[in-house]
């Protein structure tokens, strides 16, 4: 009897024990799991509280231009122009590939920055939450395409994605949301003018019917219709414009001014001008103005040439 106790008492000390270092091998791969967790947290280069704060301001340099963008429950807005029409997606893009950085492994641990472009960085992205600040510094391109980069409080030095400081070169005016022009068909269309300071051309519709103010005009109806309907702006080039940009742009003497006068969507009567500059090049485009908005944009010449062809027709 006393053998079989003596048995059972062994049996339940190994199984103590099998249960004790099961235990603290699972509470020691926790604590690992936790450490490694502690880890990443540390080692992020892009803070969450940072960048998803519900107010915060952005500031990125190119190295010659510096864009200043602030965003609160209304959006992303401008800071130089906080009336200009700014297309938050493409904001939103970059905090996307700044978010990305995070998976970036620090290349040296120590380096003398003056090796790397990065003792006095010109290109840089700041953004800025009340008291904290992700600030990255951009040194000089590396020979794989990547640039070299520094993050305030972190130690070492990253490869930089040349598509992420490509973000950095972005134009405000890239960023722009861009007008929805009225819809302009030959069945809403009632009277088109063209007009270059010289002379003044029109198409009108009569009992149906285009005619213009001359026969060579009215045969270019169905083009000038067709051009209409297929107008829009393809880019913003300056807004609230200084008259001297106004004039480098050929406002002084436009090119032609170009009234469309039409039914909108609830049948009222209304009209639309189109100002059209100097050609800024057969790629781009000509510089345009819109109605009463002063904002220069870029119209493409395959959409104004049908137009501009009812004033060539009166040469």
């Amino acid at each position: 009897m006393k053998k079989y106790m003596f048995l059972i008492l062994l049996l339940a000390l190994a199984a103590l024990c099998l249960f004790g270092c099961g235990r603290r091998d699972k509470e020691a791969a926790s604590d690992e799991e936790a450490a490694n967790n502690t880890a990443v947290t540390e080692n992020s280069l892009v803070d969450d509280a940072v960048v998803d704060a519900p107010e915060k301001s952005l500031q990125y340099c190119d190295g010659a231009v510096t864009t200043r963008l602030h965003f609160d429950e209304n959006g992303w807005h401008w800071e130089d122009e906080h009336g200009f029409a700014l297309n938050g997606e493409k904001v939103e893009e970059m905090i996307m590939a700044l978010r990305a950085l995070n998976d970036l492994q620090p290349l040296q641990t120590a380096a003398d920055p003056d090796l790397y472009g990065l003792a006095e960085p010109r290109r840089y992205l700041t953004m800025t939450v009340e008291d904290a600040v992700l600030h990255l510094n951009i040194g000089d391109q590396a020979e794989d395409g990547s640039w070299y980069m520094t993050v305030d409080n972190y130690e070492g030095i990253y490869a930089c994605p040349d598509s992420f400081v490509q973000m950095l070169s972005t134009n405000i005016y890239d960023m722009a949301t861009l007008p929805t022009l009225p819809l302009f068909t030959p069945e809403n269309t009632t009277r088109i003018v063209a007009d270059n300071g010289v002379r003044q051309i029109f198409l009108q519709k009569v009992d149906g019917q285009w005619k213009g103010s001359d026969a060579r005009v009215t045969d270019r109806a169905d083009k000038v219709l067709a051009a209409l309907e297929m107008l829009k702006v393809s880019r913003c080039f300056d807004y609230h414009p200084s008259q001297q940009a106004l004039h480098l742009c050929g406002f002084s003497t436009p090119t032609a001014i170009i009234t469309v006068e039409y039914l909108n969507s609830v049948d009222v009567e209304s009209s639309f001008t189109v100002t059209l500059g100097a050609l800024r090049s057969a790629e781009e485009g000509y510089y345009a103005t819109l109605s009463n908005d002063d904002t220069i944009y870029l119209l493409p010449v395959a959409q104004v040439s049908p137009l501009l062809v009812l004033l060539v027709s009166a040469n």
